[in-house]
């Protein structure tokens, strides 16, 4: 039997979501544009919210990023941008859950091959299971679970969110 327990319902998810662009305005205070690289689908939409919330303060760039999660080294990485317009540019990439670190791991390589100005990971839910070196700068919740649990994050049509532990 599969049993799911709700730990953000969508008013804490928003919270959560508020308070993280509020720290990436911080962090971004001397910047006149910043990108935002979602991981779709729930990436991209985090990364959409947070650019509602910020986008008449900064010049925001929503670029939807599709990276093939089950298999990032043979899948290939998408995104509507020219790498090199990242040149000099901050960029954030956002994802929903960061679990090993592998997945930002290769979202983050093509950025690589270009010279951003800086490179910052947000995630609305880090678990502490990290295998790769990624850590995320912007956090909404830390959890400690176990292997065997996962986290869901479930978006509407209407960015109502909710997280699920099972």
């Amino acid at each position: 039997m599969d049993q799911k327990t709700l730990i953000l319902d969508n008013k804490a998810v928003h919270q959560k979501l508020n308070r993280i662009a509020y720290q990436i305005l911080e962090d971004t205070y001397k910047e006149q544009e910043v990108y935002f690289l979602g991981l779709q689908e729930n990436g991209h939409t985090i990364a959409s919210i947070i650019t509602d919330i910020i986008g008449d303060q900064k010049q925001c760039h929503l670029i939807p990023f599709t990276i093939d999660k089950k298999n990032p080294v043979k899948g290939d990485i998408q995104m509507n941008l020219n790498l090199e317009d990242l040149n000099d540019k901050t960029v954030i990439v956002c994802d929903d859950v960061a679990n090993t670190g592998r997945i930002l791991s290769y979202a983050i390589k093509p950025l690589l091959s270009v010279y951003p100005k800086k490179i910052r990971v947000m995630v609305l839910v880090d678990r502490k299971h990290k295998k790769y070196p990624v850590s995320a700068d912007f956090v909404g919740l830390s959890l400690a679970t176990t292997m065997q649990e996962h986290i869901t994050v479930e978006f509407d049509n209407n960015h109502q969110a909710k997280v699920y532990l099972d």
